[in-house]
């Protein structure tokens, strides 16, 4: 292991996939590819601190400026906030959103894809993203955290899948509100859920092996971690096995093809960021 981790270079893997990103953003809005994609892939962009007055960005944002109110998705309207909170002088219209959002909430205190839709970890921990970037105090996400913990608690009893436990432990940098039994038990679970070849799938030995954007994910959620032995093995595993399936392109085999790249570069960009 330590020998095929020599031979890796995060850095170059991460400047690979910023390029592909950039080169994806201009491709999508030739061929006017769905809003969420590419408001996604924006945010991404301007996480990893691309320039937020590039020509390319600038007619996603100001999409999200009308976007944020032409639609009943929580998840679209996450993403148009992503973007938002980037911009000066939208406090306005990011408040309102955000009110929306908080009028979205089910009654179990967690949130799901649209007003109405059952409520879903991944759903929560993207909110909970969206809120820290938006400074959102502690005591607005107090309930549906508890709901994530109660949630992932019975999932990880039914087998669990690794997105979601991955989405747990990112939210748990964001909001450290979870129970310290609950995020060691999560952590243990993801490092238990690690492929032998080093990758993740949604779940362990997966017939269809493990996937770059789950990959990508786990790794993301790791990162705060690092002060464990085992997730710092679990790591240098992970990264041998993305520098072993990036294609020749700086592509991955997944669809659609920004998910792995976005995923990957939000989390080498965290692993980088750890080591200086």
């Amino acid at each position: 292991m330590a020998l095929l981790l020599e031979n890796t270079n995060p850095s170059k893997i991460l400047d690979t996939q910023i390029f592909l990103l950039i080169k994806l953003l201009r491709k999508m809005q030739l061929v006017e590819i769905e809003y969420s994609r590419i408001s996604e892939l924006a945010s991404a962009l301007l996480i990893l601190g691309f320039d937020i007055d590039d020509d390319y960005l600038k007619p996603v944002l100001e999409q999200a400026k009308l976007q944020v109110s032409k639609t009943s998705s929580t998840a679209a309207i996450i993403s148009s906030l992503n973007l938002l909170s980037f911009l000066p002088n939208q406090k306005k219209i990011v408040a309102d959103n955000i009110n929306l959002i908080l009028k979205y909430k089910n009654k179990d205190g967690g949130y799901g894809r649209f007003y109405g839709d059952r409520s879903r970890i991944p759903v929560c921990w993207r909110i909970l993203e969206c809120f820290k970037r938006n400074n959102i105090e502690d005591s607005t996400v107090r309930d549906f955290v508890k709901w994530m913990e109660d949630e992932w608690t019975r999932d990880m009893s039914r087998g669990g899948l690794s997105y979601k436990c991955s989405g747990i432990l990112i939210a748990n940098s964001y909001y450290p509100l979870f129970s310290r039994e609950f995020i060691e038990r999560s952590l243990n679970w993801l490092l238990d859920d690690q492929n032998s070849d080093g990758g993740w799938s949604a779940k362990k030995d997966s017939p269809v092996g493990s996937v770059p954007s789950y990959t990508g994910l786990a790794l993301r959620a790791l990162t705060n971690y690092q002060n464990d032995l085992r997730v710092k093995k679990a790591i240098d595993a992970g990264i041998v096995w993305l520098n072993s399936n990036m294609l020749n392109s700086g592509l991955w085999k997944e669809h659609p093809i920004e998910k792995a790249c976005i995923e990957i570069s939000l989390f080498l960009d965290s692993y980088l960021k750890c080591k200086t």
